[in-house]
């Protein structure tokens, strides 16, 4: 579950932006929203970033996929000789880039966070706060610079695994990898358990160029997987009532046993499914191919994959516009399934950026829920509603489209589709023929 996320000196951002999901408890809109997550911390499942366009929206989620990026690939896939791929502010391309994250994992809160350069990474830390006291696990500095580099580790008591094989993994940590990254590659356990959070709880939308790859995974998972198409289709009505079924042909084409790159095989394979869905159009059933269906409908199908998959295992799932080529009310009840316990029993958050200034309202978001970015001089700083101290009443999306700031809906989804997400997990033993 995530806490809180920092970023300074990426993109747009040269000073230090924070992105928080705790719930303050002088908000009282929406009570029930909020998740419990320790005896004095309650999550927020939702948080919208607004802006006007190359505010920098888009960057500061892009920022959070870097991180996932550089923790689950920096050891394991970045070649040595490269360098971090931080890509820093333009005023500052020789400085230091900063990014933290503090998450909740089995009820422990950690802070994990790295400094880096385009060169080399210069900063690493883990702390964790099992009974409310900061603990460190590890924290990594460097000396010196991409030519003339060198690390020290200070591991603290509490860190899992013997000094030795923490020192042997330290000393394999490369200039342009993260010591969270090689660890895991260790099974350290403290280290994977960041890592895991990372590579199968963090679920990204933010690039265009990969929606066709995200309708293949939702097309994979439906294929394989017959509760996860239970679950997909009353998902589909949302946008699109007259939705019966959903078939995934697999295409014939070359074997790519020859490829070595697991992650590519992977991509190749998926390619070769094509979804066609089933309509019911004046009484009768016809079959519609993916291309000639409504773009909210290809949208929501794009996105369908990693959502419900976020929602079974408490996932984050991070949507760069979420109403693009949506309907607004289908926006908004996307928004209203991770708002609603009944179908986010396992906690999983929703962080989107958008331009629907519809959702600004208390039938849809808490104050404590809306942030804004705004872009001053080529820099991109990042505020939350609050700071204007708007009035309980006040009408939200009026103030933002004046300029002011820079009741859940119905879910419209059947109380079987309910107690599936609240009663369904996927393992490889469920897949489709197994």
């Amino acid at each position: 579950m995530l806490i809180s996320f920092k970023v300074r000196n990426y993109k747009s951002f040269l000073d230090e932006a924070h992105l928080s999901a705790i719930a303050k408890s002088s908000e009282k809109s929406l009570p029930d929203t909020p998740i419990q997550a320790g005896p004095r911390l309650k999550i927020l499942p939702a948080v919208a970033i607004y802006g006007s366009n190359a505010s920098g929206k888009t960057n500061l989620l892009k920022a959070l996929a870097y991180m996932k990026e550089a923790v689950g690939a920096s050891h394991a896939r970045w070649k040595p000789d490269s360098s971090t791929q931080i890509d820093p502010h333009t005023a500052n391309r020789k400085g230091t880039s900063l990014f933290e994250v503090e998450i909740m994992l089995d009820e422990v809160r950690y802070r994990y966070g790295f400094c880096g350069t385009i060169t080399h990474f210069c900063e690493e830390w883990l702390y964790s706060y099992p009974k409310g006291r900061e603990r460190i696990l590890f924290h990594r500095r460097s000396r010196g610079d991409a030519v003339s580099h060198d690390d020290s580790f200070e591991f603290g008591s509490f860190l899992k695994g013997g000094k030795r094989d923490n020192s042997s993994t330290a000393r394999r940590t490369r200039q342009n990898s993260l010591f969270v990254s090689a660890g895991a590659q260790d099974n350290q356990e403290d280290c994977l358990r960041i890592y895991n959070w990372f590579t199968e709880r963090v679920f990204q939308q933010t690039d265009p160029a990969t929606q066709g790859l995200e309708v293949q995974f939702t097309a994979r998972l439906a294929r394989d997987f017959p509760k996860f198409k239970r679950l997909l289709l009353p998902t589909l009505r949302l946008a699109d009532e007259s939705i019966s079924d959903v078939e995934l042909l697999t295409e014939d084409g070359p074997s790519d046993d020859t490829s070595r790159d697991d992650a590519e095989r992977f991509f190749r394979e998926n390619l070769r499914i094509r979804t066609e869905f089933l309509v019911n159009i004046v009484g009768e059933v016809e079959r519609l191919p993916f291309d000639r269906e409504s773009r909210g409908t290809k949208k929501l199908y794009a996105v369908a994959g990693e959502l419900i998959t976020a929602l079974l295992v408490g996932g984050v799932l991070v949507i760069d516009e979420l109403e693009a080529s949506m309907h607004p009310h289908l926006a908004s009840r996307i928004v209203a399934i991770f708002q609603n316990k009944a179908s986010n029993p396992n906690g999983a958050q929703l962080v989107f950026s958008t331009h629907e200034s519809r959702l600004l309202n208390l039938k849809h978001l808490r104050r404590d829920q809306v942030w804004f970015v705004e872009k001053e001089d080529g820099k991109s700083s990042v505020y939350s509603l609050l700071e204007f101290s708007p009035r309980k009443d006040e009408n939200f999306e009026a103030g933002y489209l004046r300029g002011r700031y820079g009741a859940l809906p119905s879910l419209g989804i059947s109380p079987e589709w309910i107690e599936l997400i609240n009663t369904t997990t996927l393992k490889p033993s469920d897949r489709a023929g197994a």
